[in-house]
C-alpha cells in the first residue's frame, strides 16, 4: 500500500479494516481435545501398554485385558486433560501481555494497544521500538535490527518506501510509517504459524522417552534371561507370558508425562504472578537447564519508571519560562523515558509547555531534540553532547553533581540554561539505606 496522506486513519476506518482483517494477533491453534487424546495412544509408552493388551486378549485373560485397557485409557484421558488446562493457563497468562504503538487516529496522535492497530494506521517509530506490524516507511530514516528474523546482526537502514516488518527493532533513526500487513499476514505472523504447527518436544518428554527406552531394554534383557532359564528346567514358556506382560507394564510410568504438564503449568501461573510471562510450557524447561542467570535491581528496590530528582536553573530567565521552554522541547508524539519525566515534572509543578513553531525529534547522531519558538532555540539532549556547542558549559555546571543520576541539558539559544538529573523512583516498600 502506498500512500503520502500523513493523517492516518479514523476509527470508523479501522473499525472496518479489523473487521476485514482481524485484530493485529496470531491467533493460537484451537485446542481438539479428541486429537488430543488420540495423540496419547500413539507413543513408545502406549505401545507397550496396547502389546501387553493384545497379548492378554490371545491368552484370553480378559479380566487382566481390562485392566491394562482401563490404564491405557486413563492415561490418555489425563494427559488430555492437563494439556487442556495448561493451553488454558498459557491463554490467561498471553493477555497480560499489552505492547502500544503511537498511533495517529482521528488527526490526533495517541497511544494504542498493537493488537487493534490496521491495515493504513500511520504510527510514529523511534529508536528501541519493536515493531508490532508490517510497515512501509512514508516519512524520515530508521535503522533497524532484523536479525529475529532473518539471523543477520548487521543493521539494515529503511529509507521512505523501504519496507519494515513486524519483530524487528529499531535501533536509529525516527520515521513515520503505514501499517501495510498485520497478524497473521505478517511476516513474523507466518513464522510464528509455522512454529505452531511443528512444535518440538521439551526437554522432560525428550528424557522420559529415554527412560522408557531404557526400561524396555532392561525388560527385554530380563525376559530373556527368563525365557533361557525356563527352557533350561523345561517350564512352559506359554504359561510365562502374563507374567512377563505384566512386567513390562509395571516398569512403564503411564502417568509420568500429564504429571509433567500439570507441574509445568503450575509453574506457568505462579511466574505469571512474578511477573514473568510463559509463552509454551517447554520454555519452563528449558529455563531448568540455565546454569546461570543474571538480573539487574530494576523492580526490585525501584519502580522502573524514571524521574526528576533536580533540576538547577543557569540563566537569567525566570524558573517558569525556562521550564515552560523546555516543555517545548519534548517529544510528544514519540516519547521517551526521559520525556516523560521531563513532562510529569513539568504538570507537578503546574507549568504549561509552550507551543513550538517548530520541532525536531532526538536522533543519535546529533544527541539532542530541538524546538523553535518565539525568538528562542531550545535544544535538549545530553550535556558532554550540549557542551560541545556552548563551549563555557562545563565552567557554568561546575556545582552541579553528575554522579547523582543521568544528567539532562538544556541550551537556550546555544547557552547552557539549565540540567535535569533523572533517577529511578525507588519503591515506597523499599528499605531506605
Amino acid at each position: 500500500m502506498e500512500t503520502k496522506d500523513l493523517h492516518g486513519l479514523t476509527d470508523a476506518q479501522a473499525k472496518e479494516r479489523l473487521e476485514k482483517d482481524g485484530l493485529n494477533e496470531v491467533p493460537e491453534p484451537e485446542f481438539n481435545f479428541f486429537k488430543e487424546f488420540m495423540s496419547k495412544l500413539w507413543n513408545l509408552s502406549a505401545w507397550i501398554l496396547e502389546a501387553a493388551l493384545i497379548l492378554e486378549c490371545i491368552l484370553g485373560k480378559w479380566i487382566q485385558s481390562l485392566f491394562v485397557l482401563l490404564m491405557l485409557l486413563f492415561a490418555a484421558f489425563n494427559g488430555a486433560t492437563q494439556k487442556k488446562k495448561s493451553r488454558r493457563v498459557l491463554n490467561t497468562i498471553s493477555h497480560e501481555l499489552t505492547p502500544t504503538v503511537s498511533v495517529k487516529r482521528n488527526g490526533k496522535w495517541k497511544q494504542l494497544n498493537s493488537k487493534f492497530l490496521a491495515v493504513g494506521d500511520l504510527i510514529s517509530l523511534k529508536r528501541g521500538d519493536v515493531l508490532a506490524a508490517d510497515v512501509k516507511i512514508v516519512q524520515g530514516q530508521i535503522t533497524v535490527d532484523e536479525s529475529s528474523i532473518t539471523g543477520e546482526s548487521k543493521a539494515i537502514k529503511k529509507s521512505i518506501g523501504d519496507t519494515a516488518y513486524a519483530g524487528t527493532t529499531v535501533v536509529d533513526g525516527d520515521a513515520l510509517a503505514t501499517v501495510t500487513a498485520t497478524g497473521s499476514n505478517s511476516r513474523s505472523g507466518k513464522t510464528i504459524n509455522l512454529i505452531n504447527n511443528s512444535a518440538a518436544p521439551g526437554h522432560l518428554q525428550q528424557l522420559l522417552t529415554r527412560i522408557i527406552y531404557y526400561l524396555c531394554l532392561l525388560d527385554g534383557v530380563l525376559t530373556l534371561i527368563l525365557v533361557i532359564a525356563a527352557l533350561i528346567r523345561g517350564q512352559n514358556v506359554i504359561e510365562m507370558l502374563p507374567f512377563l506382560a505384566m512386567m513390562f507394564i509395571a516398569s512403564i510410568p503411564v502417568a509420568m508425562p500429564s504429571t509433567f504438564a500439570l507441574s509445568n503449568s503450575f509453574e506457568a501461573t505462579r511466574l505469571s504472578k512474578e511477573g514473568v510471562l510463559t509463552s509454551d510450557l517447554t520454555g519452563i524447561q528449558d529455563a531448568a537447564n540455565l546454569n546461570l542467570l543474571l538480573l539487574d535491581k530494576t523492580g526490585t528496590i525501584t519502580e522502573n519508571k524514571t524521574a526528576v530528582s533536580q533540576w538547577d536553573n543557569l540563566s537569567s530567565l525566570p524558573n517558569k519560562e525556562v521550564l515552560a521552554l523546555v516543555g517545548a522541547a519534548t517529544d510528544k508524539r514519540s516519547t521517551s523515558i526521559i520525556d516523560t519525566a521531563i513532562d510529569e515534572y513539568l504538570a507537578e509543578k503546574g507549568i504549561t509547555p509552550d507551543t513550538p513553531n517548530s520541532f525536531t525529534p532526538f536522533t543519535s547522531n546529533t544527541g539532542y531534540s530541538m524546538a523553535e519558538i518565539k525568538n528562542y532555540n531550545i535544544k535538549l539532549g545530553s550535556f558532554k553532547q550540549l557542551s560541545l556547542i556552548d563551549k563555557n558549559a562545563d565552567q557554568e555546571a561546575k556545582d552541579i553533581d553528575f554522579t547523582a543520576g543521568r544528567s539532562v541539558a538544556v541550551l537556550i539559544n546555544n547557552k547552557l540554561a539549565g540540567v535535569f538529573i533523572l533517577r529511578d523512583k525507588v519503591r515506597s516498600d523499599s528499605k531506605k539505606l
